[in-house]
């Protein structure tokens, strides 16, 4: 039956594991095998770590003046791990160790750290091999910082250049000026030594003083003014040239810290004192849990996967028809002593299982007058023999006048259940004319009796023979003297003969038999009863799990009553011989 895995609760998973517990057996026991073969056979295998930390210096940070945060954001580390297994690193760790490193990086949780985790052959080799990957990897970020840092200083260094080159050309009118101003202001100073020279200066010295000082004055009034247009400008310049020249003087001193700030090895891998992931306890552990897992997975995929009928609820779900009983069947009983438990060990759970179905029946057939019940099933060996048997006796119990026909012309079996033979039976009524009374034969135990009528010899085509008139009329006569006939059918599936027969029946019994009757094959003979109008009293379950609450618990044994049971032909009336009362 298909089990649906979102509905499971714990008791469905144990009955689960119960039912399938064979499908369990071989990932539960070889998964765990093969872990420990497959461990054993693998050598020791040692791991060492080395640790990194990449995080800025106290003194570069304060060169940076607190702009970036020390701890480095997973992006960052990312980037960083992407670079630590770069091809650059990787083949310079290659050229040092001599071989090609297992290496696995990884980022430290809560911590700006990158561990460098080597798994090699021996102790020497892991702790070798982790070390010197991650001195490659400082080394390469170093080495990386120093030129990143070569690169913005020349990049800064020219921008200078520019910057002065800019200030100067600005400069130029304010240059010309000075040096007009200049000039005038050493004209000035030469008029006046000269007058001074003099004594007593004459006129015309006094009017080149003055003219020379008149000079000065425009010269430098002159200059003011251009030295106030250009101001704004130099400023701006100005301060230019003190950031880019104040960023080269940084740039000079992280290039010095460069070697420390960006990466530096704190944590030396040491040589693992013993191999790496080779615990045979361990590992035993490992694969018995995995084996579990797995066979836990592969019952409940098998168990899903399987839709045969397995509970009573299954039937009711599928077809939507009444379940008149379940039979709980321990393994390796006989067939023939389990269609003969009512009659000889009718104390059994089997026995008790049938008297229950009995019950229900009579409760479907109230109200109605039921003279004839088909029974039938799906497929071969279903249990059709054994519910029609049992069936028969449970009601020849209760009392009823009952005959047991068997109406299989194919694989016929009620007869060897009694221990009875084949012929007479019904085709020798109709091929040799014998009497209906003498095919009859009467099983007898403390003082009940029931009829029981085999098939005779084969006939060629039974599917035409059970559609025949005579067949038909051959089942009323029989109707005549007794409470109940129960036909015992072949399967629906195979043949069409119990469609037929299921025309004759006032009801139809379908035996179920558990974990191998499937929903489809039960719904397919359901449809197919139903098509031809039969009239489905409802299903037995056969082979259910005796912990069901549908089973009855306890095992059916076998005890011969051979004595007191009697199996005889009869020629007198079947009216007269079956003294019981409805």
């Amino acid at each position: 039956m298909e089990t649906d895995l979102d509905e499971l609760t714990l008791h469905d998973y144990l009955r689960v594991m119960r039912r399938r517990w064979r499908w369990g057996i071989v990932p539960a026991i070889a998964i765990p095998l093969l872990v420990i073969l497959w461990s054993s056979s693998q050598p020791d295998r040692f791991s060492a770590t080395a640790r990194v930390l990449v995080a800025t210096s106290a003194a570069e940070d304060t060169i940076n003046g607190g702009g970036r945060n020390l701890g480095i954001e997973n992006r960052e580390l990312i980037n960083e791990i992407n670079l630590a297994q770069s091809e650059v690193v990787a083949s310079q760790v290659e050229a040092s160790v001599g071989f090609e490193p297992n290496m696995t990086i990884e980022a430290a949780r809560d911590a700006d750290v990158l561990e460098f985790t080597a798994i090699e052959a021996t102790p020497a080799a892991a702790a070798g091999a982790a070390n010197a990957w991650a001195e490659v990897y400082v080394a390469q970020k170093q080495s990386d910082a120093l030129a990143s840092l070569e690169q913005a200083a020349s990049s800064l260094q020219q921008r200078l250049e520019d910057l002065r080159r800019d200030r100067a050309g600005v400069r130029e009118p304010l240059d010309a000026a000075e040096d007009a101003a200049a000039a005038a202001a050493d004209a000035v100073l030469v008029a006046q030594t000269i007058a001074a020279s003099a004594g007593e200066p004459t006129a015309l010295q006094l009017r080149d003083l003055a003219e020379a000082q008149a000079e000065l004055a425009r010269l430098e009034s002159a200059r003011d003014r251009i030295e106030s247009d250009l101001s704004p400008e130099l400023t701006v310049i100005d301060a230019q040239i003190r950031t880019v020249s104040e960023s080269v003087a940084d740039l000079g001193i992280q290039g010095e810290l460069a070697g420390l700030g960006s990466a530096r090895l704190i944590d030396v891998a040491a040589e693992p004192v013993g191999p790496f992931g080779s615990s045979p306890v361990r590992n035993g552990l490992i694969g018995v849990v995995l084996g579990a897992l797995v066979a836990a997975g592969v019952m409940l995929l098998r168990d899903n996967l399987d839709d045969s009928i397995t509970s009573p609820s299954d039937i009711e779900k599928s077809v939507g028809i009444p379940v008149l009983g379940a039979i709980a069947v321990a393994k390796g009983i006989d067939t023939t002593e389990l269609s003969r438990a009512t009659l000889t060990q009718p104390l059994s759970p089997v026995a008790e299982g049938y008297h229950r179905v009995r019950t229900a029946l009579q409760f479907a057939m109230m109200g109605s007058s039921v003279r004839t019940v088909l029974v039938t099933s799906a497929n071969m060996s279903e249990g059709k023999t054994t519910t029609s048997t049992n069936l028969a006796w449970a009601m020849t119990v209760g009392q009823k006048r009952t005959v047991l026909v068997d109406c299989d012309f194919r694989r016929p079996r009620v007869h060897s259940v009694y221990g009875l033979k084949l012929s007479p039976g019904v085709t020798d009524h109709f091929m040799s004319g014998t009497p209906i009374a003498d095919l009859v034969a009467k099983v007898e135990h403390e003082g009940s009796a029931l009829g029981i009528v085999s098939t005779g010899e084969l006939p060629p085509n039974p599917g035409d023979f059970v559609a025949s008139p005579l067949f038909v009329q051959l089942i009323d006569d029989l109707k005549q003297d007794s409470d109940l006939v129960i036909m015992d059918g072949p399967p629906t599936l195979a043949v069409s003969d119990s469609l037929t027969l299921s025309g004759y029946a006032d009801g139809v019994v379908l035996t179920v038999l558990a974990g191998s009757t499937t929903q489809n094959q039960l719904e397919a003979s359901v449809d197919a009863l139903n098509k031809v109008g039969a009239r489905i009293f409802g299903a037995v379950l056969i082979g259910v799990d005796g912990s069901s609450p549908y089973g009855y618990s306890g095992r059916y044994e076998y005890r011969s009553d051979t004595d007191s049971v009697r199996a005889t032909r009869f020629n007198r009336s079947w009216t007269g011989d079956n003294a019981s009362n409805d």
